[in-house]
């Protein structure tokens, strides 16, 4: 899954916030934008990546990009309602 920062970078923390780790409802946006862009392959492939990832259940706020650990606070909302429309709607 695509980390909020590149690994490239100098500064990258892959457990600090907003400079590393991949955050589901991002994923849920690019997903969004990819499917309506006509990109249907690499869309599902995020959400299918991205709904192994939280079969953890934990709904990590934040997740480690290598190893896919839940960071932040656990049970966020925002998680579980992009893992919800993933499930719910029959794209």
């Amino acid at each position: 899954m695509p980390p909020s920062t590149s690994p490239r970078f100098p500064g990258f923390a892959p457990k600090t916030y907003w400079r590393g780790p991949q955050w589901p409802v991002i994923n849920w946006l690019l997903y969004w934008a990819l499917e309506r862009q006509g990109q249907v392959d690499l869309a599902a492939r995020i959400r299918e990546e991205s709904l192994r990832q939280l079969s953890d259940l934990a709904f990590g706020e934040y997740y480690e990009p290598s190893t896919g650990e839940a960071l932040g606070s656990s049970y966020q909302s925002w998680t579980a309602a992009v893992a919800l429309d993933w499930l719910i709607w029959d794209r």
